[in-house]
């Protein structure tokens, strides 16, 4: 498939989000440099080629990701590993 040919490509993206268990906990880690949260894998080596002209529909269950993998694809968040790469405007 030609590369100009592809709107959105996604390649191993993953996000983690930091939990803490109170907001004291977060200070605590940037004050004493130790570890005060919890890993959560929101998302895990996503990987996909969207061809310009096409759409693309998410469904899943609650708490599957769908939100966060559209603000990564949008770029308002980072992904902690991997990338998204989009040609023309996101809307």
């Amino acid at each position: 498939m030609n590369p100009s040919a592809i709107a959105v490509r996604a390649r191993n993206v993953s996000k983690t989000y930091r939990l803490y268990d109170s907001a004291g906990a977060r200070l605590r880690e940037i004050l004493f440099r130790r570890p005060r949260h919890r890993d959560f894998p929101a998302l895990a080596e996503i990987s996909f080629e969207l061809p310009a002209g096409k759409s693309l529909g998410l469904i899943g269950e609650n708490g599957a990701g769908k939100p966060t993998l559209l603000k990564i694809g949008a770029g308002t968040t980072r992904a902690t590993t991997g990338t998204v790469e989009h040609s023309g405007v996101v809307a």
